[in-house]
């Protein structure tokens, strides 16, 4: 009995231990469908594939029916998701949508097998629903892809049969893929069938890409009495090579294995040779030649694509001694700038070694064609090939040299409007040009802008320092409000300004606090010595509230600033709109009472009017 292993697959943290893939060596592709390229729909599936319905316009397609795609689209809320196979343009996909119920709903024959041979089948699906939004549910979670894969006999018996299991929709969608290993007897076409196992109408939808038939053989590797099972690589100058190859089986799917050892000269294009042992002694190697062994269960299949494997490839690699590198790349800076990479061509598939000496010594950089270091000097540098000692006779020279530049920093100064500024280079023994012209140290400026200075070493090192001047900010006021007791100045643009009601004491906050009422000079000015603004403004005090206790402390309503005003008129009326008093502004004055009598402690409103313009209302509080 043949002996075959499977590799479990993991899904979803559950193990399903009918899927699995061969352990052992592939054969090329018997079988393949990827649903091809191309931004249309379709072409439809051949008749007697599904029994599902297929839509041809651009979908979506709904329960129980499928399209052929490279796009979804945004259907309902599934993902947009491209297709699975790997560097293809617009490739197509199988999608599916679910039906109600569940049910075969792809199947198709695959043909040319070989008797009594071991095969692996294999596909990439996908959960093409978003978990991150179910709005097509109603708000209910999706309900999962869960898939079964039976291979059948040409009799109907179930080869090989495995579930998924569920496959739950997620915010990251992600191909997965599955697999089954399976013997034929004496059949030479088999059945692949998928049958959906969930429930369709919300969720179960899914995306299928990159079937694929193969043979499945004795996981076979190539090991050499030189480098185990790693290729060999020697230089030409070691002379002809003489290698024993033997294949090792590490994991058996053949009873009694045949084998055919074939060679290349590009790992393309492969030549059988007559050697059909599991070793093979090769002598007089003198150019690149790669290796494999072709594996099968009888010396029948041994000639038939389909019905054999092959073991991974073993390469002898010739190594030719290089030149010395050519066209070295001299670098010569000043300091501080921008370091190009010492440079060295070599012939293609090597690189190069650097080294302090012209022979002998300790590498300071390997497999490299560049080499960038700070540290100025001569290196000397060697062709070498990357994976065997196989160098150069000789080196060849690379240079660096490093000036020295002047030490300049950039700056972002501020300065007055009305002022003129100096500026400068900041440094001495050097010529200089600015960007206005001018070749002195120092420059004075009159307008904001960025200025540049080239300042150049006595040993023709040249740096440019770059000076970024902006105006000082400059307050304009935009409006100057009072609260009640308080002076209130709103700019235009908030900066670092500060505040004063005389010109000379001045405060950061833009509120002056418990001001009487008048008339005022407003001043703001930044805080870098630039000269100040100022604007006149008549503050009306209305006090809060009035206690008429005889204390002489808040015992009368006064609208102090108001004579500032040629024509105003104060008004108070009570909850009810009662008028209580109304008088001239210049003159008003009121002592809480009504007619002579004490009013009662409450709110009361007050209407002013300015100039016959502007009217201002609130309440003050009478408090006894």
């Amino acid at each position: 009995m043949k002996k075959i292993l499977l590799l479990c697959f993991l899904i979803s943290n559950t193990i399903y231990s009918q899927l699995g893939f061969c352990e052992g060596s592939k054969g090329d592709p018997i079988f393949e469908e990827n649903f091809g390229t191309g931004t249309d729909f379709g072409p439809q599936l051949s008749t007697g594939t599904t029994n599902y319905n297929y839509i041809a316009t651009g979908g979506p397609p709904i329960d129980g029916e499928y399209t052929i795609s490279s796009q979804i689209n945004n259907w309902f809320d599934w993902h947009n998701i491209e297709d699975h196979t790997l560097n293809d343009t617009n490739g197509k996909m199988l999608i599916v949508n679910a039906a109600f119920t569940a049910g075969e709903f792809y199947s198709i024959e695959v043909s040319g097998l070989c008797a009594n041979t071991t095969y692996e089948f294999s596909s990439w699906l996908i959960n093409v629903s978003s978990s991150a939004n179910s709005s097509s549910c109603g708000g209910n979670p999706h309900n999962p892809v869960n898939v079964t894969f039976q291979i059948l006999d040409s009799g109907g018996d179930v080869l090989a049969s495995g579930d998924t299991g569920n496959i739950p929709a997620i915010n990251t969608p992600n191909w997965e893929q599955y697999g089954l290993v399976f013997t034929t007897t004496n059949e030479t076409e088999v059945t692949l069938k998928m049958i959906n196992n969930g429930t369709g109408g919300c969720g179960n939808d899914l995306g299928i890409d990159d079937i694929v038939f193969r043979s499945c053989g004795d996981l076979t590797t190539i090991t050499s009495n030189l480098s185990g099972n790693e290729d060999y690589n020697i230089c030409e100058d070691q002379g002809p090579t003489n290698i024993n190859l033997e294949a090792i089986v590490d994991i058996p799917v053949y009873d009694s294995p045949e084998y055919l050892w074939q060679e290349s000269s590009d790992g393309v294009t492969w030549a059988n040779t007559t050697v059909m042992s599991n070793t093979y002694a090769v002598t007089n190697i003198t150019t690149d030649t790669y290796y494999r062994v072709r594996v099968a269960e009888n010396s029948t299949d041994l000639n038939t694509l389909e019905c054999s494997s092959f073991s991974t490839p073993y390469k002898v690699n010739i190594v030719e001694i290089p030149s010395e590198p050519s066209n070295p790349v001299n670098v010569t800076i000043c300091e501080e700038e921008n370091i190009t990479p010492l440079s060295i061509s070599v012939e293609p598939g090597y690189t190069a070694n650097w080294y302090t000496s012209a022979t002998g010594g300790t590498p300071v950089l390997e497999e490299s064609t560049s080499y960038n270091t700070s540290v100025a000097g001569t290196y000397y540098v060697e062709a070498t090939h990357p994976l065997v000692a196989c160098t150069s006779v000789t080196r060849t020279p690379v240079t660096l040299i490093i000036n020295e530049i002047p030490n300049v920093s950039d700056e972002d100064l501020k300065f007055c409007q009305e002022q003129p500024f100096s500026i400068s280079a900041d440094v001495d023994n050097a010529t200089y040009l600015w960007s206005t012209g001018a070749t002195t140290k120092d420059i004075t400026i009159d307008s904001p802008g960025i200025y540049t200075v080239t300042v150049t070493s006595p040993e023709g090192c040249p740096v440019i320092k770059t000076i970024t001047t902006t105006y000082n900010e400059h307050p304009i006021i935009q409006t100057i409000t009072s609260n009640r007791t308080d002076i209130i100045v709103n700019l235009e643009e908030q900066g670092d300004f500060e505040y004063s009601l005389d010109g000379f004491t001045y405060q950061n906050s833009n509120t002056f606090k418990n001001v009487r009422g008048g008339l005022y000079r407003i001043f703001v000015r930044n805080r870098n010595g630039c000269n100040p603004i100022s604007q006149e403004y008549i503050h009306l005090e209305i006090p809060f509230f009035i206690t008429p206790n005889g204390d002489n402390a808040n015992d009368n309503l006064i609208i102090y600033g108001i004579k500032n005003y040629a024509l105003s008129r104060v008004s108070i009326f009570d909850r009810f709109g009662r008028l209580i008093i109304s008088d001239n502004g210049a003159n008003f004055f009121w002592d809480g009472t009504f007619n002579g009598f004490p009013l009662p402690a409450s709110d009361y409103w007050y209407k002013i009017t300015l100039n016959n313009t502007t009217v201002l209302t609130g309440h003050i509080a009478l408090k006894r």
